[in-house]
């Protein structure tokens, strides 16, 4: 269409395509090996291992030697046919058979040492593990002791600093009470000192004569009335007397 504007077409930014991110390499942990505890006994059962083990290691020789020698006579009977070489088979079978037994029997007490030696291992390290237990806890103790003597002595010196601190303001005000009371004693001591002073300073007047008294007549007593001595009550009669 005529006069129809033309869009021009916009340019796209172009996205930077991000990197993927690099792998991060496992860290390899350090296996800690724990340290094996050797006690005598743990020598002579490691000894005891290696001995079975070679025995076992002579026994399967013989065994693997034993199994070619199987092999070879029956290769020789079955190319001869004769008796004696089929007579060979049967002792190589059975020399072999002999051989595995003492193979069987060798790897038993490979068995039984090395369970012996894991056993000894492992009271050896439990023995260890409770020996550093104890000089652990041992170690702590000391430790503790040594540290809760400090905090005593500590706490006892900041005690003693604040008992002081108190103690010294309780004195100080005990002692302004008393310096309080014996001033206002030491006043009023001073104030009756002067009134004694102002009193002996003060011009003193003659004494008058003094008017001598007349004394009054004294009075005589008058005596008592002394009192009538009382009559005597008249005797009885008796019966006699009153039958006349």
């Amino acid at each position: 269409m005529p006069g129809a504007k033309i869009k021009k077409p916009v340019a796209k930014k172009a996205v930077a395509k991000r990197k993927p991110a690099a792998k991060r390499k496992p860290t390899a942990k350090k296996a800690t090996k724990k340290a094996v505890v050797v006690t005598p006994a743990v020598k002579s059962a490691d000894a005891a291992v290696k001995n079975a083990e070679k025995a076992l290691s002579s026994a399967a020789s013989a065994s693997a030697s034993a199994r070619k020698a199987i092999a070879s006579a029956r290769a020789k009977a079955a190319k001869s046919g004769k008796a004696v070489d089929k007579r060979a088979v049967v002792k190589a079978r059975s020399a072999s058979a002999k051989a595995a037994g003492r193979v069987a029997s060798e790897k038993m007490k490979v068995a039984q040492a090395r369970l012996k030696l894991a056993k000894l291992k492992i009271e050896a390290s439990i023995k260890a593990a409770k020996d550093a237990s104890d000089a652990k806890i041992k170690q702590a103790d000391a430790a503790l002791a040594k540290k809760a003597t400090a905090d005593v002595e500590a706490a006892v010196k900041t005690f003693r600093a604040k008992w002081a601190k108190q103690r010294a303001s309780a004195n100080a005000k005990k002692l302004a009470k008393i310096v309080k009371k014996e001033a206002s004693k030491l006043k009023l001591a001073e104030k009756r000192a002067a009134a004694k002073i102002k009193a002996l300073d003060a011009p003193r007047k003659p004494k008058k004569a003094a008017k001598k008294k007349v004394a009054a007549p004294k009075k005589k007593a008058v005596a008592k009335k002394k009192a009538a001595p009382k009559k005597k009550a008249a005797p009885k009669k008796t019966a006699a007397a009153e039958m006349k």
